[in-house]
């Protein structure tokens, strides 16, 4: 669920899921667990660079745009429009 709020590919959500999964084993292998860090870390990275050039889910959006950006909303008329008080 995570991956997908994040716009993790489907093809790589295995590894992602492969590396915080060993986030929480590290008392069987701290060495497993700095590399699974390492790994998710360097890929997140790489993720939000992209998402940033095109975001492509709502979640992504809000992370990524920058807050002088106009924010995509599914508010009707009558409806408030949420605020986001995210600062950069």
């Amino acid at each position: 669920m995570i991956c997908q709020l994040l716009g993790v590919p489907g093809l790589d959500r295995e590894k992602v899921r492969t590396w915080s999964e060993s986030l929480f084993r590290f008392h069987l292998g701290p060495q497993q667990a700095a590399a699974g860090l390492g790994a998710l870390y360097g890929y997140m990275s790489e993720l939000v660079r992209a998402r940033k050039a095109a975001p492509v889910t709502p979640v992504a959006r809000r992370v990524c745009l920058p807050s002088s950006s106009p924010r995509p909303t599914t508010t009707t008329a009558s409806s408030p429009r949420p605020s986001c008080t995210h600062s950069r």
